[in-house]
């Protein structure tokens, strides 16, 4: 069996879970995020994540976000750009492309352009609200927790399934009760279990990947004691639940390691570890998504890399490679 993990990263499902979202739902929590009412929001429409940016020493070379849309008002005008970034590492070149694409956006659109941070780690927002906002100009939307609604409740959860998903990954490791955040990640296992098969797969990653486990287990363990847990439907979920689950299993590492040698950084080191991993993963998945067969020497040169920064450079142009491009250039270049 194909491991799940394999099937699609964390950063690729949140991205995927952006864009799946009503739309009229998205409009109001960013709209929240920015103090502005929706109400002139007639459309939202998605349009191509790529633009040409022009360069004053370089030819003109092409800028990818993860998600843009489109937002018109009711008498037909072109009223904002929404580009969405999902964040689950830090990257402090971020500024600039950040920046750079604002800029691109607006002056392809004739219209204003935002730059909104999806991150759902409440210790990289920090960071991101304390180092990147101030240097980020025009300013950019970073979405918060109480933006977004935390759904517990299980009929809710299954007529709302997306929208639950983000509500508990948002929540899954603020400072709020145990309990809280458990009927969060305990909701958005019964809407996974709404959705198809290839989504429902997808979106288990991401909820495995970000929420801290013993939230997790603590959910699962509820499930199966009221007889909600579709352990059929869900074939990976003991498996999971066995061999922990890569993100935090890479921060228990660090925080044993940590202990063990006396020191107070084995929780960021575990951090460290669960960013790798993350971007290993998903620097895979978005090649493969993107038609480029990956060998076994590049794929053991990624699964090697142990710089943050470059494997988000080869991430960032793995996004706007050339299909027809050879594999060596984002590489080697």
């Amino acid at each position: 069996m194909v491991q799940l993990e394999q099937l699609a990263s964390a950063h690729e499902s949140l991205v995927e879970l952006l864009r799946n979202m009503p739309r009229r739902v998205l409009a109001e929590i960013v709209c929240a995020a920015g103090g502005v009412s929706s109400d002139n929001i007639a459309e939202i429409q998605e349009r191509t994540p790529s633009v040409e940016v022009s360069g004053l020493a370089r030819a003109a070379r092409k800028a990818a976000a993860d998600l843009v849309l489109v937002v018109h008002t009711f008498d037909g005008k072109l009223l904002v750009i929404w580009i969405f970034e999902v964040q689950l590492s830090w990257n402090a070149d971020k500024r600039w492309i950040w920046a750079l694409l604002q800029a691109a956006f607006a002056a392809e659109s004739r219209t204003d352009a935002l730059v909104v941070v999806v991150a759902p780690s409440p210790r990289l927002r920090d960071r991101i609200r304390k180092k990147l906002m101030p240097q980020v100009a025009p300013p950019l939307l970073l979405l918060e927790p109480d933006q977004i609604k935390l759904i517990d409740d299980a009929d809710e959860a299954r007529r709302r399934p997306l929208e639950t998903i983000l509500g508990a990954v948002y929540h899954a490791r603020e400072d709020s009760p145990f309990s809280l955040r458990v009927a969060g990640i305990r909701a958005a296992l019964l809407a996974l279990q709404t959705l198809d098969s290839a989504s429902c797969r997808r979106y288990t990653v991401l909820v495995m990947s970000i929420a801290p486990t013993a939230v997790v287990q603590q959910a699962m363990k509820e499930l199966r004691e009221r007889g909600e847990l579709d352990e059929g439907r869900f074939e990976t979920f003991t498996e999971m639940e066995r061999e922990g689950y890569s993100f935090n299993h890479g921060r228990e590492e660090g925080r044993q390691e940590g202990r063990q040698e006396g020191r107070d950084e084995g929780r960021e080191e575990g951090l460290h570890i669960g960013q790798l991993l993350t971007l290993r993963r998903a620097l895979v998945d978005i090649l493969e998504l993107r038609g480029f067969a990956v060998s076994v020497g590049l794929r053991e040169r990624i699964e090697t890399c142990g710089d943050l920064e470059t494997l988000e450079r080869w991430y960032d142009g793995a996004r706007s490679l050339a299909v027809d491009a050879p594999l060596d250039q984002l590489f080697d270049g």
